[in-house]
């Protein structure tokens, strides 16, 4: 028998009375249970709740806690033949340029459009199929041939889209053939025969399973958490207490409305766990006239208060809030619970400024001068030192008015860049500041040029770049001086680009293969768009700085959301060329409307 859904009224806090309801449930003995969260923030606050369980006997087994993606990839792994490698986003283009090809022989519109086309024009087509397919494959759609598309989409997405059900047997062929996944096929995969999830991952006579905090389940993952309900599991819904009885339902928030469909397309009974507060949050809007206004508003908040509530959260809706934000709270000792896009730091900043000077690099290799201005004020260039200074010069040459550091030749290269020709040689400027300088820093000077400008103006493959981008990093570590100790934003930036785009570049399938500048950059941007800098602060008390997807399940006294537009909260979805939200419906996937319901 089934049992009955969980419902937990949404004015009062989840989490706690989830681990109540969890200790329950096991006779005190939590380690009994198997808890399935949407994502890993609620897992921290559940953890501490735990340890600070004064009622529990010492020592004690927490429950095994996972993330949905991290259930759907243990049993997949678990019923795997042979370990599986996750392909990354360059791999799967390059998979599907191979079919693309293949295919090309049969289909005469595949032909007139693909069979001549290069991996460089191609990249952003596979960019889009890769998401379409992979979007298939967790919402457990068998993708079809979509015929007569002529009149929705541009001829290159019509012939793509009438192989569409084609495309998708052989990418997924080529994925099993090179003993490859990804996180859609994944949830695919193990949603086809839910019945092999392993014994120790489904509720049992001595496992309970909760499965918590879910709203709008893709098809793959309803699938397998209905399996596993039939076998036992809890569903434990923070929610509107009206959908808990069939006479009120129809009458739930709206914001509830998946929550009451997911309740009525199971046919399930739902048990109210306790009455609700009854109690309504106070609200204020605060108009801005831009984001500076309103963090003002925020921090006259905060500083009229003569003490914080216990628990209050800073919620940002765009990650670049994040850094003036922190400027402008009074308080400075708050944690930070967040991904911040890898783009946005420092170091990505370099790196962008690099590559859009090489875009205005001419054929006798110089180099705008503008652009090469933004290169030579860069921070990090500017910080620069030689390892080891030069005992003999230093002896020798006058001290008063030689430069000790690189931002003096910097500075010297500016104002010869300032009275020159539109376009310049950073070598002639180079060797031109550093005449008279000390020997090591000469020296330093030449390998910032080598790094910063020659190194990537040669690159034509990811591998290349990758290579590159390596040299850049390894000057900045040796002559970057204590900045990657005393900065943890920087320092954890600079670990993302050595163990997450580096090998993206250099271990994909497109490693070695030639494309345009233009598109090497692009792909480098892409690559760098993809990594987020985590923040997973500790103590989770006190003033939390948060996204808002981290939010989700968690209660706080109270919340300061900054930037709440309809611009950002959901924001506006991007048209796909690919497939518009009409060829969407047609083919089974969530159109523009239901992502927003999800984001919100």
């Amino acid at each position: 028998m089934t049992p009955p859904f969980l419902i937990f009224p949404w004015d009062k806090p989840f989490l706690q009375e989830l681990q109540r309801t969890i200790v329950a449930s096991t006779d005190g003995h939590p380690g009994r249970a198997v808890v399935i969260v949407p994502h890993n923030r609620p897992r921290r606050y559940l953890t501490e709740l735990f340890r600070t369980d004064v009622s529990l006997p010492r020592p004690a087994l927490l429950p095994r806690m996972l993330t949905i993606q991290e259930l759907l990839s243990r049993c997949r792994a678990c019923t795997a033949d042979t370990p599986l490698h996750t392909a990354n986003l360059l791999d799967r283009i390059a998979l599907l340029y191979q079919c693309v090809k293949e295919l090309a022989h049969e289909d005469a519109d595949l032909c007139a459009r693909f069979a001549a086309m290069d991996m460089a024009a191609f990249f952003p087509w596979g960019h889009r199929l890769a998401g379409v397919l992979e979007e298939c494959f967790t919402q457990q759609v068998e993708a079809q041939d979509m015929a007569y598309t002529e009149g929705e989409v541009s001829p290159l997405a019509a012939a793509l889209l009438g192989a569409l059900g084609r495309l998708r047997t052989a990418y997924a062929c080529r994925l099993e053939e090179r003993q490859w996944t990804t996180p859609g096929l994944d949830a695919f995969m193990v949603a086809q025969a839910p019945e092999r999830i392993p014994p120790q991952l489904t509720p049992g006579a001595d496992t309970q399973m909760f499965i918590a905090g879910f709203a709008v389940l893709s098809g793959a993952e309803g699938t397998v958490l209905h399996h596993l309900w039939r076998q036992g599991a809890h569903i434990c819904l923070h929610t509107d207490p009206a959908v808990a009885t069939p006479e009120t339902r129809d009458r739930c928030h709206w914001a509830c409305e998946d929550h009451a469909r997911w309740i009525s397309l199971w046919n399930a009974t739902c048990r109210l766990t306790t009455a609700p507060s009854g109690r309504r949050p106070r609200l204020h809007f605060i108009a801005g006239y831009d984001v500076h206004s309103q963090l003002a508003a925020m921090r006259d908040a905060l500083s009229r208060d003569e003490e914080t509530p216990p628990s209050t959260a800073v919620v940002l809706t765009d990650a670049g809030l994040l850094l003036p934000t922190l400027h402008h709270l009074p308080d400075k000792d708050v944690n930070v619970s967040m991904g911040y896009p890898l783009e946005r730091s420092p170091l990505c900043r370099l790196l962008e400024t690099i590559l859009r000077m090489q875009a205005t690099r001419q054929k006798d290799g110089r180099y705008h001068w503008r652009a090469l201005l933004h290169c030579l004020r860069h921070p990090y260039l500017n910080m620069l030192q030689p390892s080891l200074p030069d005992a003999d010069t230093a002896a020798t040459a006058p001290s008063d008015d030689l430069p000790r550091t690189l931002r003096e030749l910097l500075l010297r290269m500016e104002g010869l860049l300032r009275t020159g020709s539109r376009f310049a040689s950073p070598k002639a400027l180079a060797e031109e500041a550093a005449r008279n300088a000390f020997t090591d820093m000469r020296a330093l000077l030449e390998t910032t040029i080598r790094c910063v400008v020659d190194d990537f103006a040669t690159p034509r493959t990811p591998l290349e770049m990758a290579e590159a981008i390596a040299r850049l990093c390894n000057l900045l570590l040796e002559h970057g001086g204590s900045v990657w100790e005393r900065y943890p934003l920087d320092a954890e930036s600079m670990y993302r680009l050595l163990q997450g785009v580096i090998p993206t570049l250099r271990d994909s399938e497109l490693a070695r293969t030639p494309f345009p500048m233009a598109v090497l950059h692009s792909l480098t941007r892409q690559a760098l768009r993809a990594e987020r800098i985590p923040f997973e602060a500790d103590p989770i008390a006190g003033m939390q700085v948060l996204g808002m997807l981290e939010t989700r399940l968690l209660h706080f006294e109270r919340l300061l959301i900054l930037d709440a537009t309809d611009d950002i909260l959901p924001g506006s979805p991007a048209q796909d060329p690919l497939l518009p939200d009409a060829l969407r419906l047609l083919l089974g996937l969530p159109d523009a409307r239901r992502r927003e319901r999800t984001a919100v």
